[in-house]
This record gives structure tokens, sequence and C-alpha cells, in this order.
């Protein structure tokens, strides 16, 4: 993924971060766990990002929600969760291809 796509993505993830996990997260704390599919590696997550890219354009996707799981590295996703707002991303581990992240604000 370039680094323009890149950052407009971060842009858009972070935001659905905010309003749905930032601000809903449980207890005084503000502990939210993320368990998703993660991918193994940055050349799998840019496979991911091209070929929902390539569906969008294929079938005129210009807005809109059109849901195409396009997962991240660990890395990537504790970057969002930092500029989402939150102070400490723990790597609790992975269960096959789900990872688990520990975040708190």
């Amino acid at each position: 993924m370039e680094l323009e796509e890149m950052g407009s993505f971060f842009n858009k993830r972070v935001d659905g971060y905010e309003r749905h996990m930032l601000n809903n997260v449980a207890g005084s704390d503000k502990y939210y766990i993320e368990t998703d599919y993660m991918t193994p590696n940055q050349e799998y997550e840019d496979q991911c990002f091209a070929e929902n890219k390539k569906i969008r354009s294929k079938l005129g996707i210009t807005e809109g929600f059109y849901h195409y799981d396009t997962p991240c590295t660990v890395e990537n996703e504790i970057k969002m969760l930092l500029k989402a707002g939150f102070e400490s991303i723990k790597n609790i581990g992975k269960y096959g291809n789900t990872g688990i992240l520990l975040a708190k604000k």
C-alpha cells in the first residue's frame, strides 16, 4: 500500500476506533480488547488492500458501505490504537490467525 493510501486508511480506521471503541470502552480504567484476524506480514496486508481496491473499481463503488475484510498486521493495529488515543497496547498473543491486543486509555 502506498504511503498516501495508508495515511488515508489509518485516518478512516482511527475514526472508527474513536466512535465505536474508544468512547465505549468499559470501566474506569478504559480497557479495550481487540480480537481480530491479523495478517502475518505487510505484503499480505498490501495484497488485501489491493484486492479491495480492484473489486471496488470493477463494481464502480466510490463511496458508501461495502464490506471487504482488510486485515492489518499487529504492528499496524497497534499504531492505529495509539493514534486513536489509547496510551498503551499489550500484544497478548494469537490464536491461529486471530491476534489479541489489550489497549488501555
